[in-house]
């Protein structure tokens, strides 16, 4: 008697729910042939699914078409797995996201009473194209005039990058890696930079727009000084030194000057002399210079004066009398200074030390005097103030200075 072969029947719900597209394949379904019966012969696809790529958030949909003797019904499969509800000839996403992507296979079951047969389909891709994800966004920048800056982003994602670099927000063309390099900087180009990196797969494109980064260009600031150099007053021989303070945002260097002349190798916070020599005497300043990234600018000290005093011991000065508001007559004062000599044969002179324009002082201590008389002469309309007394002598050296609390108040008649 003949074996008689029987339909295998298929349970598509419960393959859908074990997922097993391999147990389907082992019992004699596939893309090409059915597994047993006179449906086996009928049941054919007649559309296979096709690719499909969009974006993320976007609607997909994959289509099967068959035609069979029975009802069909339909399984789709993801990475050879069973998307749960997708069991009619569409699958149909309503907003794609990076989880919906994978290979999809549909099953297509044709029953005719109480057996089946079975065909799956061949596999389409379901791409879903998302967004780059910025991993290091470009910071913000300071600069000045003629320096240069580079801006500089980092990103990921499965498919090919590119770059569009803007300025407050207009494109900058050619600027289209993931660095943008600028320099030397002009006044314009300060502001708000971004880049627009864009993720293309398969024909579709996103876009993330990376944070602003703020290019500030920034002047470089004068050094401020917080401590001057001040006035010395040495003996021949001995050691002077002359010192500053500063402040400032870059970093500053230092050169001393004397009379104006640079001095070779004074390049430090403090200046040393010593031993002094008579030529040592006159007028220091330290210009510090603030130096950034994008220049430099310098800033000169107060001058401060060295005195040498030749040590022939022709005198000292013990005071200044008065030292006190003195009013003028006619544009006219005076006011005494006593010295203690040591010496009676040298002549001493005083003065003032800088006066302004319209401002002039004399005075001497002749032969055995220990004192003498300066004279202060105040041209009208000339503002006046305190002053620094000198006293000079041993052959027109000048060898000391006093501060001098000496206010001139002008005549009110005259």
């Amino acid at each position: 008697m003949p074996v008689m072969k029987k339909a295998v029947p298929f349970c598509v719900r419960c393959l859908a729910a074990a997922g097993l597209v391999a147990a389907l394949l082992a019992a004699g379904c596939s893309g090409g042939s059915g597994a047993g019966g006179s449906g086996s012969q009928a049941l054919s696809i007649t559309a296979q699914p096709a690719a499909l790529t969009v974006t993320e958030g976007a609607p997909a949909s994959l289509q099967v078409a068959a035609s069979g003797q029975g009802t069909l019904s339909y399984q789709w499969f993801q990475d050879g797995a069973a998307r749960a509800g997708m069991d009619s000839d569409t699958l149909a996403i309503a907003a794609a996201s990076a989880a919906d992507a994978g290979t999809y296979t549909v099953l297509v079951i044709d029953m005719v009473g109480g057996s089946g047969v079975a065909r799956l389909s061949q596999p389409a891709r379901l791409g879903v194209n998302v967004p780059p994800t910025i991993t290091t966004q470009p910071l913000d920048q300071r600069n000045g005039i003629g320096g240069s800056v580079v801006l500089a982003v980092a990103a990921q994602a499965p498919g090919q990058l590119s770059y569009q670099w803007r300025h407050e927000g207009l494109d900058l063309p050619g600027q289209v890696d993931a660095s943008l390099a600028l320099g030397p900087l002009a006044a314009g180009d300060g502001g708000g930079y971004s880049v627009v990196v864009t993720h293309t797969l398969d024909g579709t494109r996103t876009q993330t727009v990376s944070r602003t980064a703020t290019l500030t260009l920034a002047a470089v600031d004068a050094p401020v000084f917080t401590l001057q150099p001040r006035d010395r007053t040495v003996a021949l021989g001995a050691t002077a030194a002359f010192s500053y303070a500063a402040t400032a945002t870059g970093a500053l260097t230092c050169q001393w000057l004397k009379d104006g002349a640079e001095l070779p190798g004074a390049t430090g916070p403090v200046l040393s002399l010593g031993p002094v020599t008579l030529g040592d005497a006159g007028s220091y300043q330290a210009r510090v210079t603030n130096t950034l990234a994008w220049g430099a600018v310098s800033g000169l000290s107060a001058a401060a004066r060295l005195y040498v005093n030749p040590g022939t011991g022709s005198f000292t000065m013990t005071a200044v009398n008065p030292p006190r508001p003195v009013s003028l007559s006619g544009g006219q004062s005076s006011v005494e200074v006593f010295i203690t000599r040591t010496d009676d044969t040298v002549p001493v002179t005083f003065g003032l030390l800088d006066p302004p324009a319209g401002v002039s002082a004399s005075g001497e201590a002749a032969g055995t005097m220990d004192h003498g008389t300066l004279v202060i002469r105040v041209a009208p309309g000339v503002t006046i103030g305190p002053y620094d007394l000198t006293v000079t002598g041993d052959d027109g050296v000048l060898t000391r200075t006093l501060p001098m609390l000496l206010v001139v108040i002008p005549d009110i008649n005259g």
